[in-house]
């Protein structure tokens, strides 16, 4: 994370990634599809 608290392009991959897999299993394909 930034001083301003705002994420890194790495962080905010990760969060999104993890958003997605919350609602249930996904391929990985459509994992990388989806980010």
């Amino acid at each position: 994370m930034y001083a301003d608290n705002t994420l890194t392009p790495k962080e905010a991959v990760r969060l999104c990634a993890l958003g997605t897999l919350a609602s249930g299993p996904v391929r990985y394909s459509a994992l990388v599809n989806a980010i």
